[in-house]
């Protein structure tokens, strides 16, 4: 049940929702399979808050020297062979084809881009991907 239902309906019809009462379940499990330590959840009738233990650990292409292994975790090695076999591939074929959602996808293609290992040329509609192999 939302605690909001003006707001839930809102994100619902912008896509921002995938499933109803599942988000602190699934944003655990990501956190558990990034090797992240779970947030801190506190609630009362009125107001939740949820904290994120920062990673201090910054990527950034500087910071990924040319003998340095860039360490992705499994379903962003699986972005990126997605990438590598079509670079023409859309983020709602990635989601259908990974099983994962939009969201996800994105965020995860922001870490390649991070540690320069992809870029987008073009638009997002008549684009495509460069992929780039670690030095």
């Amino acid at each position: 049940m939302p605690r909001n239902p003006l707001l839930f309906s809102m994100m619902e019809r912008m896509d921002l929702v995938e499933k109803v009462g599942t988000g602190i379940l699934r944003m655990k499990d990501a956190m558990k399979e990034y090797g992240l330590k779970e947030p801190i959840i506190e609630a009362d009738e009125n107001w939740f808050s949820i904290t994120f233990e920062r990673d201090v650990q910054k990527y950034s292409q500087t910071d990924t020297p040319v003998n340095k292994p860039v360490n992705l975790n499994q379903f962003q090695g699986q972005i990126f062979n997605c990438l590598k076999e079509n670079p023409y591939i859309t983020y709602d074929e990635l989601s259908e084809k990974l099983k994962k959602g939009r969201n996800t996808i994105r965020l995860n293609i922001k870490k390649l881009k991070a540690l320069n290992l992809v870029e987008r040329i073009g638009s997002d509609k008549k684009g495509h991907w460069l992929v780039k192999l670690p030095s």
